[in-house]
């Protein structure tokens, strides 16, 4: 069995307003696992599609500090229909700071799971995503990381960069490693003063072991 595989990002939306609607990556098929990565200045409430549910979230500057932005994931499920594009609308946020959102596309089996996912984010210039538990082998791992108003940030060791997007100076980047049995935490040196935002995920393939029901005639 092969380990899951990135196959591709979708087409970014950014603004200053409301709302944005990203488009979804093309050849969407069932059972494959969609991420939204969104960020929006200012804070408030980021409100997808009815479809998608709550993943991850960050605040930038960490308590004590008030933070002045929020990176926010969202994931789903592919049913196989997924096309075009959707809006993603924020409401109580305050100024006209940068609104930006992407999609991102993994396949494996019709058992393709999500084995473990952990954030960090802060204002210095090593970006770090944490370490994750990995149970088994044959897994994929996500490093996606937003760099609020710097420079592009680099890839860490032993990864590949697979999707870069770019508004306003913010760097939306999606660094992958597959076929992995072992994890640890892995840093870059790029890091924004103005704030980053990370998130480590392993992607698996669940597929339970087959039972085999044997039946004997005695005579």
């Amino acid at each position: 069995m092969a380990a899951p595989t990135f196959q591709a990002k979708g087409t970014a939306a950014n603004g200053t307003g409301s709302s944005i609607a990203p488009s979804y990556p093309a050849s969407v098929n069932a059972y494959d696992i969609l991420i939204m990565k969104v960020i929006s200045y200012g804070i408030g409430t980021i409100t997808p599609h009815a479809s998608w549910s709550t993943f991850k979230t960050v605040y930038i500057p960490f308590v004590p500090a008030s933070p002045t932005f929020v990176v926010q994931t969202f994931w789903k499920v592919a049913n196989g229909t997924e096309t075009g594009s959707e809006t993603v609308s924020r409401s109580g946020h305050t100024g006209s700071g940068l609104f930006m959102a992407q999609m991102y596309h993994w396949r494996g089996t019709s058992f393709l799971s999500i084995e473990d996912a952990q954030t960090t984010g802060g204002v210095v210039s090593t970006i770090t995503w944490p370490a994750l538990t990995i149970n088994g082998s044959e897994r994929t791992l996500a490093a996606m990381v937003v760099n609020y108003s710097g420079s592009n940030p680099g890839v860490p060791t032993g990864y590949s960069s697979d999707a870069s997007d770019n508004a306003s100076g913010t760097y939306f980047e999606l660094n992958t490693k597959s076929n992995v049995s072992s994890d640890g935490s892995v840093t870059d040196s790029s890091g924004s003063a103005n704030g980053w935002a990370t998130i480590h995920i392993s992607f698996y393939n669940n597929t339970p072991a087959s039972v085999s029901n044997r039946s004997f005639i005695v005579n």
